[in-house]
């Protein structure tokens, strides 16, 4: 379901799947609608799968056109195995995700080397919309 309602903290995606085994084009986990802009307060991850995992992954999340870091690089640290979890929290300055434009996740260091194992996270994405 779609967000909506302005200036209202809500689930903007739900459920989306992403791997941390390459280094590939960024995944885009929301795109804001056209008619609004988008703050982004906190995206949570769970770890699906994971196999021949050899440390945790490093993301960041940051804006598609500007590529204005929205949560800087962190190391999932003890986020390796099913079921763990991990939240980006937006702290200080917000940046907008304005109409139209998608919000990120890079995998800036693997978490499995590269052709051996795996490792998916789901990924729900919550904030509010604005004029």
């Amino acid at each position: 379901m779609p967000a909506t309602a302005e200036n209202e903290i809500q689930q903007l995606a739900r459920g989306l799947s992403f791997s941390t085994v390459f280094l590939v084009t960024p995944f885009y986990l929301y795109t804001a609608p056209t008619t609004h802009k988008a703050v982004i307060t906190s995206v949570n991850l769970r770890c699906t799968l994971a196999t021949l995992v050899t440390g945790p992954p490093t993301i960041e999340m940051k804006t598609s056109v500007s590529s204005e870091v929205i949560f800087a690089q962190q190391q999932l640290i003890g986020a390796i195995a099913v079921n763990d979890m991990w939240t980006f929290v937006a702290e200080g300055r917000t940046v907008l995700l304005q109409a139209g434009e998608s919000l990120q996740q890079v995998v800036v260091s693997l978490s499995t080397l590269s052709g051996v194992g795996d490792q998916q996270w789901r990924a729900d994405v919550f904030g509010y919309l604005v004029s």
